[in-house]
């Protein structure tokens, strides 16, 4: 036996020892039988839920005699936390009332305490057609590809549009969880936008939550959240986040801190926004890396009438990484200025939203500008479309335009149908010149969706078309490079299905794609099949059981060759890749198909919640996304989440 092997059969006892240790320890202290069960207040569904309260009897009820015990008893008695909310900031964007509806998926706070996701991708990926791309384990750059790598990926941090500063995509695995309250994510044709909304204070009482978990490759995380409703004046929330592993002989450690404040009237309000996260890694291309970025964000938000909210906003963003290969090092020193303006509208019948966005940065269009509209005709047709301008500078300018129709339901049926076409631009890619290389995608998408009762059933065929694809690089010093394009038509279906155990669904989702064999990141077939269990077996709400086992599919996909820069080929780490005006090389390779076996299982009693998350069950070795960067095999992560109100 190896001493790696013996390590990871070692950490195995552990892991399910400390595991069930946990869970006997928290299902000891569970209340008696004879005790009043607690009670919890009732609150809005998109707000964090408060840690339950003692019911008190009332005091007329009491017996004269016991008057005197009574007042002893609630004399030492700790008050119970005040639940009275407190104003918010008005929200620019509709919820979806279930996934997929109109092509968005949602995970508010309640969601995103249940789920497992260590990171943003873990998230992103649970959306049919779109592919997870890591460059190793936990830590190290990722990123998703939205229906092929032609898709553009646009991340929105409360409004402010989070940039890549020197690479063409942003890096997700600097996007932290831990004050994360709500996630919308459009996919559209076009590219996929993330709205991401941070946690505000909502009650008179601070808030608290605290996760901590640990798992093989010595990985652990530790996230804390504080949230207190008064503090000079206003407002505040604060987070830290700390994820760090060691997979390979690779160690990575993500540290990243967060602030906001945030003072609110009845109809106007002023927030300031504070992130920052830096990044160490060794190892990573044969060499070191440390990175650091910054974002800061004053807005101010206003509801000028029922359903109508704008907002003015002025950010701040600054990247500082640096690169120490074996042959080589570079750097990368990036910082621009983001202003914009937002408003939107909804009614039972009409929607609009607007924005404007202009920024200094060079690699970034100087001037972008949407504006989106739709009805709700006799509450059986739905119709949107949406216009989007972007001046990429140097004389580029871009336009695309999306619609998109929703009919019925007729029956239980509803037909669906999206249409795209236009140019865009890639941050970060022009050509030797220095302009800004546009590309051109078109496309429709056309189904069905269906749903009675328990039972929901989608099926569509999709058509794209794009002259070329560009790379979605997020790792240091990978070049911006332009691949073919063609042709692609691609099948999706998706099902829950109930089982007379009404505790327990069947869950699925397949694609398959033909055409563009060159295309990168589309996979010739994914898919996903598994049982989910979901039961909340007390009438009190204190004992919640959430468990998911399921087999994954990607199948074989064309990827771009790694480029190393180590002074032997193209790529000179400034995040254009070129070297002296020679263009970086086109290689692509092919990712073996993959089927792993993964579990999900998490325990809630009261406020606290013991998680364990499994992947890759079956240990099959030898699967990558990016050539040179295999992934782990089995992977197990443990831990506990709770919160509670101070």
């Amino acid at each position: 036996m190896t001493r790696s092997s013996l390590r990871r059969g070692t950490s195995r006892v552990a892991a399910f020892g400390v595991f069930f240790i946990l869970l006997a320890a928290l299902l000891g202290p569970a209340d008696a039988h004879g005790q009043e069960p607690r009670r919890r207040p009732p609150i809005p569904p998109d707000t964090v839920a408060p840690p339950d309260t003692l019911v008190r009897p009332d005091s007329a009820a009491l017996e004269p005699q016991d008057s005197a015990a009574a007042a002893a008893d609630s004399a030492a008695e700790p008050a119970a936390p005040d639940t009275t909310p407190i104003p918010q900031l008005p929200r620019l964007r509709a919820e979806a009332t279930r996934d997929g509806e109109a092509g968005v998926w949602t995970w508010d706070q309640t969601d995103l305490l249940a789920s497992g996701a260590l990171t943003l991708t873990d998230l992103l990926e649970r959306i049919p057609g779109v592919t997870g791309v890591r460059y190793g384990f936990v830590g190290l750059p990722e990123t998703v590809a939205s229906l092929g790598g032609a898709g553009s990926i646009e991340l929105v941090l409360d409004g402010y549009v989070v940039d890549p500063l020197g690479t063409t995509t942003l890096d997700l695995s600097r996007i932290e969880l831990a004050e994360l309250g709500r996630v919308r994510v459009e996919r559209r044709l076009g590219g996929l936008r993330v709205e991401i909304e941070s946690l505000s204070p909502r009650y008179k009482a601070p808030y608290s939550r605290i996760e901590a978990g640990t798992g093989y490759y010595e990985t652990n995380l530790l996230r804390g959240l504080f949230l207190t409703p008064r503090f000079l004046g206003g407002s505040v929330g604060l987070g830290v986040e700390r994820l760090a592993s060691e997979a390979f002989g690779e160690p990575v450690e993500n540290f990243s801190g967060w602030a906001k404040w945030t003072l609110t009237g009845s109809r106007l309000g002023l927030q300031v926004e504070y992130r920052r996260g830096s990044i160490s890694r060794q190892g990573e291309a044969f060499g070191r890396f440390e990175g650091r970025r910054d974002d800061v964000v004053l807005r101010t938000r206003a509801a000028l009438a029922p359903g109508l909210a704008a907002e003015a906003y002025v950010g701040r963003s600054t990247v500082d990484d640096a690169f120490h290969g074996l042959a080589d090092s570079a750097i990368v020193r990036e910082a621009g200025t983001q202003a914009g303006l937002r408003a939107a509208y909804e009614s039972t019948a009409l929607r609009a939203a607007t924005s404007l966005r202009a920024r200094t940065e060079r690699g970034l269009p100087a001037l972008d500008g949407e504006v989106s509209a739709g009805m709700t005709l006799g509450g059986v047709l739905a119709l949107d479309g949406a216009l989007r301008l972007t001046d990429w500078r140097e004389g580029q300018r871009a336009a695309s335009r999306t619609v998109r129709a929703e009919l019925g339901p007729f029956f239980g049926i509803r037909p669906v149908g999206e249409w795209f076409s236009g140019k865009t631009g890639t941050p970060w890619l022009a050509d030797s010149a220095g302009v800004p290389i546009l590309t051109e995608r078109s496309g429709y998408r056309a189904g069905v969706e269906a749903a009675f009762g328990r039972l929901s059933l989608s099926a569509a065929g999709t058509v794209l078309e794009a002259d070329a694809v560009p790379d979605p690089a997020v790792g240091f010093g990978q070049p911006a490079r332009l691949f073919p394009g063609g042709r692609v038509e691609g099948l999706e279906v998706a099902a829950s299905i109930p089982t007379p155990w009404k505790i327990l669904a069947l869950e699925g989702a397949y694609s398959l794609w033909r055409g563009g064999q060159t295309w990168i990141y589309l996979p010739k077939e994914t898919g996903r099949v598994g049982l989910a269990l979901h039961t909340v077996p007390l009438r009190s709400g204190n004992l919640e059981l959430i468990a998911r086992l399921e087999a994954r599919h990607r199948g074989a996909m064309p990827v771009p060759g790694f480029v190393r820069t180590d002074g032997d080929e193209a790529g000179s780490g400034d995040g254009t890749g070129a070297d002296d005006g020679a263009a970086p090389p086109l290689i692509v390779e092919v990712a073996p198909a993959a089927t792993t076996f993964d579990f999900y299982f998490q325990l809630r009693i009261k406020d606290v919640r013991a998680f364990l998350r499994w992947e890759n069950l079956t240990n099959r070795p030898g699967l990558w996304d990016i050539p040179g960067r295999e992934l782990p095999g089995q992977r197990l992560f443990y831990g506990v989440k709770w919160h509670f109100l101070d």
